[in-house]
């Protein structure tokens, strides 16, 4: 069968950077935005920005959302949907729709509401054994699963 090639494309300039090797010891490759574009990949793995980050996409993440939306991949997103505010579920339009979102700790409101719904797929939440109060953690799961 076909093997399995790992592009990685930087969207920023700060970078986990034993993440980075460790991928590229894997056999990943580096690559850039116009060549990830051209190579037809079968999935897409969202990670470009965190919970932390507010508002719309900013420049090179936001070039490669843009660049890849025509081609409609199949998308996991990490967490969110990069471009998601975790709270509103609101965007600009320049998010890349996930078929599954892997979310941790505690579903992000934002899968829930206004954008959210359409643009995350399915959700899967991943315990990691946070001390959250009892009521917001059975909401917050209850939310997730009736979605």
């Amino acid at each position: 069968g076909r093997g399995v090639g790992v592009d990685i494309v930087r969207t920023a300039d700060r970078v986990h950077q034993e993440a980075l090797e460790a991928a590229l010891a894997a056999g990943a490759r580096v690559v850039d935005l116009d060549e990830a574009v051209a190579g037809g990949h079968d999935l897409v793995l969202d990670g470009m920005l965190g919970i932390g980050a507010r508002g719309a996409l900013r420049g090179r993440a936001r070039e490669a959302a843009a660049a890849l939306l025509p081609a409609s991949p199949r998308v996991v997103a990490v967490d969110l949907p990069s471009g998601l505010d975790p709270d509103e579920g609101t965007s600009d339009g320049v998010v890349l729709p996930a078929t599954i979102t892997v979310t941790f700790g505690a579903a992000k409101a934002g899968l829930t509401r206004a954008d959210g719904v359409a643009l995350s797929g399915r959700i899967v939440l991943v315990e990691l054994g946070l001390a959250l109060p009892a009521p917001v953690a059975e909401a917050r799961v209850a939310e997730i699963r009736q979605g």
